[in-house]
């Protein structure tokens, strides 16, 4: 990763989280009607999970 990824992945890092957190909800109401949760739990966490790798790679460059 070149210094001009890892500056651009930190300065949109906030705005991911929040478009993640957004799109995470509007699934899981989505779903939550046909009682399909437990797949919108599993793909919500893999997302966070990436942030959460993403945000800690950065914090130690």
């Amino acid at each position: 990763m070149n210094n001009f990824t890892v500056g651009f992945l930190g300065s949109t890092s906030r705005n991911l989280r929040n478009q993640i957190t957004t799109s995470f909800i509007v699934e899981f109401t989505n779903k939550s009607t046909r009682g399909d949760n437990q797949h919108v739990f599993r793909k919500g966490f893999s997302r966070a999970g990436f942030i959460l790798l993403v945000n800690v790679y950065i914090g130690k460059r």
